[in-house]
């Protein structure tokens, strides 16, 4: 009996030595690894992007039954969030952006499926609640496998999802950057000059993750798809530069650009992009980083809410996604696209779109509460763009004088 009972205490005592192990390692697993993202028995994985909610505290009923459409029609194993999720102009106070916040994500955990997201320039725009901030918000979900990654000074929301071969695998397959592409730049003089870009600061973190990984397979490049929310200045190397009154063309830079004729089904351009100002060299660094290290497949971004494309550009698809907004610019072709990767080709992917009228069929964007809410979000925008380029042209004018 003595003996059992020395048995059994020394088995516990083993245990619990054991166990202050196992929690640690668990700790050290970053929340996209906890998550073990993976694919399929049949091997396949479905990304739902949804890009610029941009909404405030009050998210639009139309915004709710949209997405949650949007949901339920993908049927996702990831939802990625590509930024400008609410509308920091809409949400002037820590307590009205964090509701914004919880509006969205509340919709998400009704699902259980794994969430991510980076920011985009209109996040943390006018509103007291910080990037870092809004991180811990959404990380209170259970859904959301984002997290801050590692700190830096110019940028929040640097991290990786590795994707993983099957859900009892520890073999990362395929890997996912989420980056975050700034707000606005402002140059050496202290003037804000548009757009801001993925920074160099992210760009050293992106590089020595990106050889770890590779590293990790044997030397070869783990194929990867990237999220952010501002589109690479590169576009304009990959558009065509055309006459005015080209058909389907846009106006940008002061000139007209058309898609290309390799820019693949569906795409279509209701605005020129908006990336950072082109001649700024540090806005160039991102794409030819990611060429360079050749594990990147794709870029996705958001931003541009009337934009849908995918344009193969020197070995790199750059995809712009549709807004979904019903509280920012936007038209009837207001949407969600979805990437669905296979263990059959890694380097490959197949990516559609779908819109308002796709989820609740034909006529649906005449109904009344669609056409007063759409003529609404373009009264906002309009007002919200002429206050901002008013502001724009006080702050110059004061650090002039």
């Amino acid at each position: 009996m003595k003996k059992t009972i020395a048995v059994l205490l020394s088995v516990c005592l083993l245990f619990a030595a054991l166990l202050p192990a196992a929690y640690a390692a668990e700790a050290e697993l970053t929340r996209p690894e906890q998550a073990h993202v993976s694919f399929n028995e049949d091997g396949s994985l479905k990304i739902l992007n949804v890009a610029d909610i941009q909404d405030g505290p009050i998210l639009t009923s139309l915004s709710k039954k949209f997405i949650r459409a949007a949901i339920e029609k993908a049927q996702p194993d990831l939802i990625v969030m590509t930024g400008d999720n609410i509308a920091g102009y809409l949400s002037l106070t820590k307590s009205a952006a964090e509701t914004a916040i919880r509006n969205v994500m509340d919709i998400f955990e009704e699902y259980a499926i794994p969430v991510a997201g980076v920011f985009g320039n209109h996040d943390d725009e006018s509103t007291p609640l910080t990037k870092a901030e809004q991180v811990a918000i959404y990380q209170e979900y259970d859904c959301y496998i984002g997290w801050e990654g590692e700190s830096m000074e110019k940028s929040c929301g640097n991290y990786n999802i590795p994707v993983y071969a099957s859900e009892d695998s520890d073999e990362v397959v395929y890997n996912i950057w989420m980056l975050d592409s700034g707000n606005y730049y402002v140059d050496e003089n202290g003037n804000e000059n548009g757009y801001g870009f993925v920074y160099q600061e992210a760009l050293d973190w992106y590089v020595e993750t990106s050889n770890e990984l590779k590293a990790a397979n044997g030397g070869e490049p783990v194929p990867s798809m990237v999220f952010q929310h501002i589109v690479p200045v590169q576009i304009y190397d990959a558009l065509v530069e055309v006459p005015a009154g080209t058909p389907g063309a846009v106006a940008k830079f002061g000139t007209y650009w058309a898609l290309p004729e390799n820019a693949g089904e569906g795409s279509y351009l209701g605005e020129g992009p908006c990336p950072a100002e082109l001649d700024i060299p540090e806005a160039r660094y991102e794409f030819d980083t990611m060429k360079q290290q050749g594990d990147v497949v794709a870029i996705v971004f958001g931003h541009d809410h009337i934009n849908s494309f995918v344009v193969p550009h020197e070995g790199i698809d750059l995809i712009s996604c549709p807004g979904c907004t019903f509280r920012s610019y936007n038209d009837d072709n207001r949407g969600f696209r979805t990437f669905t990767l296979s263990m059959d080709d890694l380097w490959s992917y197949e990516t559609d779109t779908f819109n308002y009228t796709d989820v609740f069929g034909e006529g649906s964007t005449e109904s009344p509460e669609y056409r007063l809410v759409s003529l609404w979000s373009t009264i906002e925008a309009f007002v919200s763009s002429f206050v901002s380029k008013i502001e724009a042209f006080f702050k110059q004018l004061f650090h002039i004088l």
